[in-house]
């Protein structure tokens, strides 16, 4: 066997390794996508039952833009003013939870 043959197999064995490589990632990535597909966010009925940081979870999830500026509101108010406000929020709050 001569250089020039044994070099074109050796690109030969390269090119096929890169190209098994390019179908792994692809087959990878294509099972990523279908199982995010697949996942679904959890529905208005099961949150019902679920505590609040859930609840609160799902509908950051649900609506990002209203947790967002909520999260900017907060931000703004500061810590004393939010608490204040939480404090004198929390009795009603907790009798309507049950």
């Amino acid at each position: 066997m001569t250089s020039t043959q044994t070099f074109k197999q050796d690109r030969a064995q390269a090119q096929q390794a890169l190209v098994q490589s390019i179908q792994a990632r692809r087959l990878r990535w294509r099972q990523q996508s279908q199982a995010r597909a697949s996942w679904q966010a959890p529905s208005a009925s099961d949150a019902i039952n679920a505590p609040l940081w859930a609840q609160v979870a799902v509908f950051a999830r649900q609506h990002p833009v209203v947790a967002c500026a909520l999260a900017a509101g907060a931000v703004a108010l500061g810590p004393r003013r939010l608490l204040r406000w939480a404090m004198l929020a929390l009795p009603w709050v907790l009798p309507n939870k049950r």
